[in-house]
């Protein structure tokens, strides 16, 4: 990964972007089995909807936010 490229030479992974990586990946809501978890505790597809679309929507503002403060 130290060594990835851009055709133009630029390096790939930078600190900002593995700030914002690390930053999706500790918000966003991965797992399948929560997910399988959350739609049987609520009994209901609404929620399970909202928390997954929501924390996704959520983590990819975070490293946004990260990447443009360390770009």
């Amino acid at each position: 990964m130290q060594e990835a490229t851009f055709p133009n030479g630029e390096k790939i992974f930078t600190l900002p972007t593995g700030v914002s990586l690390l930053l999706f990946y500790a918000i966003a809501l991965q797992c399948g089995a929560t997910v399988a978890i959350v739609k049987r505790e609520t009994n209901s597809w609404k929620w399970t909807l909202i928390q997954l679309f929501g924390m996704g929507i959520l983590a990819y503002l975070f490293a946004f936010v990260g990447y443009s403060l360390l770009n």
